[in-house]
């Protein structure tokens, strides 16, 4: 399997991580609470990069989504559907600290 290359360079070009000023944020909670999260999503998307690349290195299987299902690929390649994802209608008037409570079928 060929690794996913992860690009350093966003869309418009530039350097993303050298364009962050070194020492800027004490820690990630300002950015947590702020409204611009491409940090975090860039440290998420090197993330999963870095874990999908280990995993296939090690001949380990990788679980994600594909078409509604959760599935695991193995290392030899074939796909094993875990359980459909069934979605439904969920109020976007969640607060920040709201507890939730999952059912699982």
């Amino acid at each position: 399997m060929s690794e996913i290359p992860f690009k350093e360079n966003d869309e418009s070009g530039t350097d993303y991580w050298s364009a962050i000023e070194h020492g800027s944020f004490s820690d990630l909670s300002a950015i947590e609470d702020g409204v611009d999260t491409s940090l975090l999503e860039k440290i998420g998307e090197r993330a999963a990069i870095n874990a999908i690349n280990e995993n296939r290195a090690l001949q380990l299987p990788i679980t994600y989504e594909k078409d509604g299902w959760v599935v695991r690929e193995y290392a030899d390649g074939h796909i094993e559907k875990i359980e459909q994802i069934i979605t439904a209608d969920i109020s976007s008037g969640f607060k920040k600290g709201a507890v939730l409570h999952v059912k699982f079928h």
